[in-house]
């Protein structure tokens, strides 16, 4: 029934309990008379419906409220779950913006940041932070850090000594002794041109002229391997080939186009590829792998590249799907290293894993905010920091029963932190993940060289991502490749304490049967 009319008949039927209780009360004065007592009771009947009818709404009234307030109660839980998602989803967005660091670190103010210090001398007056912290740079007479000195130099000039003295003489006379200093710079910038002459021959027997092949075909004009190095290096660096392609020609004075610059590239690229499969071959035989993947452009449709990694090579493969076959493909499903990642599902076929704990203390950070009151999601997150902290220390333990005691501790106290009460919704979610990666948690405490992070692959691949705002992926799968394998190379390079420029260079002037190999100790591959 509509609000109206049950405000209507309500008025009608209290209308009507007044009046017949009045007429009532009037007919009830007089005495004797059959016919006026009996049209009395009939009023009181009347009367005594209509404050029926008046209770009986009452109760509908009363039942109804009793329906809304429940209505309105889970309405209220649900706008509070609403709230919360859209902060959630605020923060995500604002992070993708990058106006909100993905950081798991406590907010500046609770860092100490934003407060005003106060003088100890007047504590009601804020310190002066120039006086106190002093002037920027070096202390007076100190030189400071530099870099090493050369052992070597090309040059060597000689500078007169001062011509006065602060004292005002002005005859000084040369001494043996001198302050070296060491000026680092590059010679000016021009191109070199050479001729290569290929002398003719004539057959004595035949009388047929002989032209070296490499003479011939080809273009007259080709550029050199120090100029393709170097435009190999700047392209891994993340540089466009229309960028390169101008810097080569103001800067270098040698035109080339971008397509030009493409094709040395990619000529560099395919002369590495030896040594990108060679990374590729000692990945199965790792103890451990860092796995992470980013998205990427190829043929402009959605593809992805992966990176491989950890403190010895860097190694990073195109492919247009996410899923778990990739991996399995190149690692097989019988590898029996450790695989550090994330907590995407594409990794559960690995036997042994370690999940990012920083992205996990991530989420429950991001969950700390949206609910800064909450007291279980601080003892939550109270709880895996202490678990992080003490299986870094059980890492640090000799093999042995105490390493085993401690080991056996920390499993007691994983088991513990997924019974501990979270509030409802998300963080419930993050438990459950626990609870699900149980036996994927606390690998870095017991297997050497494993961390409790994936920053490893992530560092890897963030040059990736900032070249792919750049270049916006590759219009082949073949240029994908290419800047795969140019990663691959110039990463582990810097890995292996090599320079790339110079292993770049060996590789482009060793022969094919012997090219040197990337590794400061390569492994002897299993047959």
């Amino acid at each position: 029934m509509k609000s109206k009319t049950l405000r209507n008949k309500t008025k009608k039927l209290r209308k009507e309990s007044v009046q017949c209780g009045k007429i009532h009360a009037s007919l009830s004065r007089i005495m004797g008379s059959p016919a006026t007592a009996a049209r009395a009771n009939e009023f009181l009947g009347r009367r005594n419906r209509a404050l029926k009818d008046l209770d009986a709404i009452l109760g509908e009234t009363l039942d109804y409220a009793e329906t809304l307030e429940e209505k309105n109660r889970k309405l209220t839980a649900r706008t509070a779950e609403l709230e919360i998602d859209y902060k959630r989803l605020l923060t995500r967005y604002r992070q993708e913006l990058g106006t909100v660091p993905k950081s798991m670190g406590m907010d500046k103010k609770k860092n100490g940041a934003g407060t005003t210090d106060k003088d100890p001398k007047n504590p009601g007056q804020p310190a002066d932070k120039k006086k106190e912290e002093g002037k920027r740079g070096a202390p007076k007479g100190h030189r400071g850090a530099s870099r090493p000195v050369p052992e070597n130099f090309d040059h060597e000039e000689y500078v007169a000594p001062p011509k006065t003295c602060h004292c005002g003489c002005c005859t000084i006379l040369p001494m043996d002794e001198y302050d070296d200093l060491y000026i680092e710079d590059i010679p000016p910038i021009m191109r070199v041109v050479t001729r290569q002459r290929y002398q003719r021959g004539l057959c004595a027997n035949c009388g047929a002229k002989l032209r070296h092949e490499e003479a011939v075909n080809g273009p007259p004009v080709v550029t050199g391997p120090n100029l393709g190095v170097l435009l190999t290096i700047m392209r891994q660096a993340g540089l466009t080939y229309g960028k390169l392609a101008t810097m080569t020609t103001e800067l270098l004075d040698i035109p080339l186009t971008a397509p030009g610059v493409l094709g040395i590239v990619t000529r560099m690229a395919e002369q590495l590829r030896p040594s990108y499969e060679e990374i590729k071959a000692d990945l199965k035989q790792e103890n451990v792998l860092n796995i992470d993947e980013t998205g990427w452009k190829m043929n402009y449709q959605n593809a992805y590249i992966w990176c491989l990694c950890n403190p010895r090579l860097a190694w990073f493969h195109p492919n247009k799907s996410r899923a778990g076959q990739v991996v399995k493909d190149i690692l097989g499903e019988d590898y029996k290293g450790t695989v550090v990642c994330d907590f995407y599902g594409g990794y559960n076929f690995f036997k042994n894993l370690q999940r990012c704990l920083v992205h996990f203390m991530r989420d429950v950070h991001t969950e700390r905010k949206l609910l800064p009151g909450s007291v279980q999601l601080e003892r939550f997150e109270a709880a895996i920091k202490d678990l992080i902290d003490k299986g870094l220390e059980a890492a640090k333990l000799p093999e042995g029963d105490i390493k085993k005691q401690t080991l056996a501790e920390l499993e007691k106290t994983l088991d513990k932190i997924t019974k501990i009460p979270v509030p409802k919704g998300r963080p419930t979610t993050l438990r459950k993940r626990l609870i699900r990666h149980r036996d994927e948690l606390l690998a870095f405490a017991c297997t050497p060289g494993v961390e409790y992070h994936n920053n490893r692959a992530e560092r890897q691949i963030r040059p990736t991502v900032v070249n792919r705002k750049n270049s916006y992926g590759s219009a082949t799968e073949k240029g994908a490749e290419h800047t795969c394998i140019l990663n691959s190379v110039v990463e582990t390079c810097r890995l292996n304490d090599k320079k790339p420029v110079g292993f770049i260079r060996s590789v482009f002037d060793s022969a094919k049967e012997i090219l040197p190999s990337i590794f400061t100790d390569p492994k002897p591959i299993s047959v």
